[in-house]
């Protein structure tokens, strides 16, 4: 396995983290057109945290010990992981690379969260919405 294709993997068990082995992704082109979609990823208050547990990641930190050091001395988590997402795409706030993979930071309106049952999701609206951050991965162009 090529380093790119090592730091691809490492990249998507990110942004694949499941819930009770639930896989559900977004694309980027209904991310895009603002529709709600469901995330289970890295999800940051702060483009800068996805950036700090990227690279700590693909340089082969595992991702507990990325999140530990990236939530370390907040009172809240700065970075969760896992949990079931409704948002709304704002807009692209980043991009920077690692190795040949560009990794896209996009700013989000979380508008809920899904509980999972025993054979199903139950979305849960929140109150008020948070702005927060999540990540989508690409090859680089001309690479």
């Amino acid at each position: 396995m090529t380093r790119t294709a090592d730091l691809r993997s490492k990249l998507f068990a990110i942004a694949a983290l499941a819930i009770g082995g639930l896989t559900i992704g977004h694309s980027a082109e209904a991310m895009e057109r603002g529709e709600l979609f469901l995330t289970q990823g890295l999800v940051c208050d702060r483009p800068s945290f996805i950036d700090a547990i990227v690279t700590l990641t693909s340089s082969g930190e595992k991702i507990e010990a990325a999140m530990a050091q990236g939530n370390a001395g907040a009172e809240e988590p700065r970075c969760m992981a896992g949990m079931l997402l409704v948002a709304r795409y704002v807009a692209k706030a980043r991009t920077f690379f690692v190795d040949d993979t560009a990794v896209h930071v996009h700013k989000v309106k979380v508008v809920g969260f899904g509980l999972m049952s025993s054979d199903e999701v139950i979305p849960q609206r929140l109150q008020k919405p948070m702005t927060k951050y999540v990540f989508s991965i690409a090859k680089a162009p001309g690479v």
